[in-house]
């Protein structure tokens, strides 16, 4: 037995050596076409072509770099340096390198440039005397050839350490690197996590519902599902490089119903003009709720991306053209080296809607148009699309329904309600796109002896036709609203509510819904005063929930101060508060008075504003009152200085200057002294 276990460990350690690890792999320089890989350090992957990124595309592959800032990066082809650009945000320091062929290949987050970029930088930072500065050169400035280094890794502008990289054609649009032969070593097959089902107008429904149903998905398969009319599925899908430990995306997704391939998305390239449409590829209202990264596997209106295969079908699926029963749905997903697998999902196609979309009655009773007995019974409206459901949860124990009717001049004739299961009452009714403002929503329940209970539910509607440009006026509110109809994908009849102020607001409260309303572009938010302007230190702010803090969202005014005015990319709440906080300055380093021995002394302070956040153009460094270089760390919350050039022995003032964006402003001095 022993001699087993010697045999056994043997083996088991002869396995674990020559197992493929990114460790231990050799590391090839060049692709098979010739391209130099833009870093030997790692080929560890963390993010992948056309991932999910907060209302846009990854553009390109990150690298890790272990967390080794000046990490060596490499031309890929001969060519030369068109462009670079230095900012405390986004790709922070950044290399565009323009190659032989005419494509562009994108170097991010860079700690440091090579030799000739980086006096190139530093001339023109001192020219304008600041950190962000953009350059552009001609060819036969800064030459470089098929390996040579360009620039060192690093962390600038967000996130841990890594080095981003794109391709781009000439016309300036990324493409997946692997296109280029960038393939990354992976034996690790994708898989779908979740899939999601939706319906797709007022007259569809996935279990008795107009909202979006999400399952999980175990051993590749996913629970059966009932539907009626046009859906659309979502797939939620994962990827993981062998060795590495980061969630990737997939390359390539596909929808097959009963064995015909109705969807194909390949992730290919992008134009950066239809960046936003990735709110319309991955499911946004989904995002909203917590569930990012599913992608649909459909084309919604308005969507002018070219991931998808328009030579099929299409994604949509209606229930009248597949038929009643069970159909197999399969969706195929496939990563950057071809690994593949899939999962199955039975749906069921129903005879008909269990919540029909209201049609006019044969009759319409008389006491529709008179007031009867009140009754307090609870009224749920909620708006899908240019769709309302009405639900009545419970009706009263007391009274035998013999009818149950709404009205509303949002829909302009009465509709009946039906059971939908429970004990509650429903219906649908697509809503005028000629109704908007304050609108009641009544409900009247008839009895079997013929008497006759009401009540009301009232909120505010504004229909928004896409294309169209609407500016409304809230009422008994002081808000107006302009929504540009080109950012609109599709008709929506959108919900207000407006609520008192509350403690720390100076304005009213505007809720607007849906919030998971896909807008491609921003519209425009107005807030007029109609006694006194707004002060200097009044801001626009907003929030997702009543739970969460106020967040700054503008200070602009117009009209001599009567109006403040912003730009907005989602429903949410809004009011106006007053900032009167200054930024905090701590951590402050040297402390004052001290006397250094080194000649290049780092300086550095912790800056931060906890509401309007700071207004980092207005933020300033002085050494012996002349603004130097400064970088501010948004991660770290750090504003430092190094100096390029050893300073000459002497007493030194330092002084660091914080403005936020209400104008509050905090100022702090030391002194330090040069040995």
């Amino acid at each position: 037995m022993f001699r087993s276990l010697i045999l056994y460990s043997q083996i088991l350690i002869l396995c674990l050596l020559s197992a493929p690890t990114l460790a231990t792999q050799p590391i090839e320089t060049h692709t098979q076409e010739g391209l130099r890989w833009p870093l030997d350090a790692t080929r560890r992957i963390t993010s992948t072509f056309g991932e999910y990124r907060s209302d846009r595309f990854h553009a390109g592959l990150d690298f890790s770099i272990n967390g080794n800032i000046g990490v060596p990066c490499f031309a890929i082809d001969d060519g030369y340096i068109s462009r670079i650009k230095t900012s405390f945000n986004g790709y922070g320091r950044v290399i565009y390198l323009t190659l032989h062929s005419g494509d562009i290949a994108v170097y991010g987050h860079l700690d440091g440039f090579e030799g000739r970029v980086e006096t190139r930088l530093r001339e023109e930072q001192l020219r304008q005397g600041r950190y962000s500065v953009e350059l552009w050169f001609k060819p036969g400035e800064l030459e470089y050839q098929n390996g040579d280094i360009v620039g060192y890794c690093g962390g600038t502008g967000a996130g841990a350490p890594h080095l981003h990289f794109e391709l781009r054609t000439p016309r300036n649009e990324p493409y997946d690197p692997v296109l280029a032969g960038f393939y990354y070593d992976d034996q690790s097959a994708p898989y779908v996590r979740r899939v999601s089902i939706r319906a797709l107008d007022g007259d569809s429904e996935v279990e008795s519902s107009m909202k979006p149903l999400v399952r999980s998905v175990e051993k590749n398969f996913a629970a059966p599902v009932k539907f009626y009319g046009r859906v659309g599925i979502s797939a939620q899908a994962h990827d993981y490089q062998q060795g590495g430990w980061s969630r990737l995306g997939v390359q390539e997704l596909s929808l097959y119903v009963d064995d015909e391939l109705r969807h194909r998305t390949v992730l290919d390239t992008f134009p950066y003009d239809l960046n936003r449409h990735s709110r319309l590829d991955f499911d946004y209202e989904l995002g909203r709720e917590g569930m990012r990264k599913f992608r649909r596997l459909y084309v919604t209106p308005g969507n002018e991306l070219e991931f998808y295969d328009e030579g099929l079908p299409g994604g949509v699926l209606d229930s009248r053209e597949l038929g009643v029963g069970f159909h197999q749905v399969r969706i195929e997903v496939v990563d950057h080296r071809g690994n593949r697998s899939e999962m199955h999902w039975p749906i069921e196609a129903l005879a008909e809607s269990r919540i029909p979309l209201a049609s006019e009655p044969d009759t319409i009773p008389d006491y529709l148009n008179h007031s009867h007995k009140p009754l307090d019974f609870p009224i749920e409206v909620g708006i899908v699309g240019t769709t309302a459901i009405i639900n009545l949860p419970s009706v009263p124990d007391s009274i035998s329904v013999r009818n149950i009717f709404t009205a509303s001049p949002a829909y302009l004739h009465p509709k009946r309600l039906v059971p939908s299961g429970n004990g509650s009452w429903a219906t649908r009714a697509q809503l005028s796109m000629d109704h908007s403002g304050p609108t009641m929503f009544s409900v009247l329940i008839e009895d079997s002896s013929g008497t006759v209970y009401q009540n009301h539910r009232e909120i505010i509607i504004l229909p928004l036709a896409s294309g169209k440009d609407v500016t409304y006026s809230v009422p008994n509110s002081g808000y107006n609203i302009r929504f540009e109809g080109y950012g609109q994908p599709w008709d929506i009849v959108a919900e207000m509510t407006v609520e008192e102020p509350e403690d720390g607001t100076e304005a009213p409260i505007l809720t607007m819904y849906p919030r998971d309303y896909p807008f491609l572009t921003t519209f425009r938010l107005l807030l007029d005063s109609e006694s006194e302007p707004f002060d200097d230190q009044a801001v626009m702010v907003y929030r997702e929930r009543p739970d969460q803090d106020w967040q700054f969202l503008s200070n602009f005014r117009e009209q001599d101060g009567y109006r403040l005015t912003a730009k907005v990319f989602s429903f949410e709440s809004f009011s106006v508060v007053r900032d009167t906080i200054p930024p905090e300055l701590f951590n402050a380093t040297p402390r004052d008075g001290i006397a250094f021995a080194s000649t290049k002394p780092r300086m550095a302070v912790s800056i931060r504003d906890e509401f309007s956040g700071l207004d980092i153009e207005n933020c300033d460094m002085r050494l012996n009152g002349e603004s130097v270089i400064w970088i501010y760390d948004p991660d770290a919350d750090r504003m430092y200085f190094e100096p390029w050039e050893p300073l000459p022995r002497g007493s030194y003032s330092w002084e660091v200057v914080a403005v936020d964006n209400a104008g509050n402003r905090s100022e702090l001095t030391r002194s330090f002294i040069i040995d």
